[in-house]
């Protein structure tokens, strides 16, 4: 039976998941705006499709990926992030969605 991760090992593990599958990877912030309690950051993410990926063999492609999450802080700690990613997009650059599909 595989082992289940939760919580930070859960987010180390997809973390190495990632850099394994995309080994030049960057993520750039685009711009951030706080106000109150709230922080929202526009970032960019791009890498090189060199690995496997939710088990999707490596296309050798140059992929980006964009988000904009905004994030609710209490005490200097996230407590609710809600937010938009294009993460479809992301998907079909790899050819893991037909880009008919939608």
């Amino acid at each position: 039976m595989p082992k289940i991760f939760t919580g930070a090992k859960m987010f180390k593990r997809t973390m190495q998941d990632f850099r394994s599958a995309f080994p030049d990877s960057s993520l750039q912030i685009e711009d951030e705006i706080a106000e109150d309690d709230k922080v929202v950051v526009k970032w960019t993410f791009s890498g090189t499709h060199r690995g496997l990926f939710m088990n999707f063999p490596a296309t050798d492609k140059k992929v980006t990926w964009t988000g904009i999450p905004i994030n609710k802080i209490t005490d200097g700690n996230i407590v609710l992030e809600r937010g938009e990613e294009d993460f479809l997009g992301f998907l079909r650059q790899i050819n893991a969605v037909p880009n008919n599909l939608l």
